[in-house]
């Protein structure tokens, strides 16, 4: 299990586990989908995000497989779940 939001409440962070783990459920990720879903977007949920002042702290990730591994499906839950929150850019 990933921590993120030092300082945050247990009941912010049980809200937000169940909030991912509905995501992860209704995209119907598998292991692999679900690994990449989750580190991105508990990046994104962390409090500091918003203060990122050098390079070494932006998350850059690869996402690659062959072809027919459903890399567009883990791409279309992160869309999901960001517009889902209000973010669209």
């Amino acid at each position: 299990m990933f921590i993120y939001g030092q300082g945050e409440s247990n009941d912010n962070l049980v809200t937000n586990e169940q909030n991912i783990l509905a995501f992860i459920l209704k995209w119907t990720l598998n292991y692999e989908q679900d690994w990449v879903f989750s580190i991105i977007v508990y990046y994104t949920m962390r409090p500091s995000r918003l203060k990122i002042s050098t390079y070494d702290e932006i998350l850059l990730m690869y996402l690659g497989d062959v072809k027919g591994t459903d890399k567009s499906t883990v791409i279309n839950a992160f869309r999901d779940f960001f517009v889902s929150h209000g973010e669209t850019q």
